[in-house]
């Protein structure tokens, strides 16, 4: 998590509220993390590999955070997911 440590704070000084889009979530780490931080906040994670799908919604599910984050197969391209 250290690694992440700069980020969230620059997150944190934005204070964006509501949803949130990643691109590019992987095994869902990084996306578990905010999650944490900022329990207010929905998030749909996005990933190309289907197995890093299947691994990233185990952590999800392993952290009891199904009510905040979907991650799903899919590219930033994806009209489905621009709002």
């Amino acid at each position: 998590m250290m690694r992440y440590k700069v980020f969230l704070a620059n997150l944190q000084s934005l204070d964006i509220k509501g949803k949130y889009l990643e691109v590019g979530a992987g095994p869902g780490i990084l996306t578990v993390e905010i999650a944490r931080t900022y329990p207010e906040v929905e998030i749909t994670a996005l990933e190309l590999i289907p197995d890093m799908v299947t691994v990233g919604r185990e952590y999800v599910t392993e952290n009891t955070l199904d009510n905040l984050i979907k991650i799903v197969v899919g590219e930033v391209e994806d009209e489905k997911f621009i709002h």
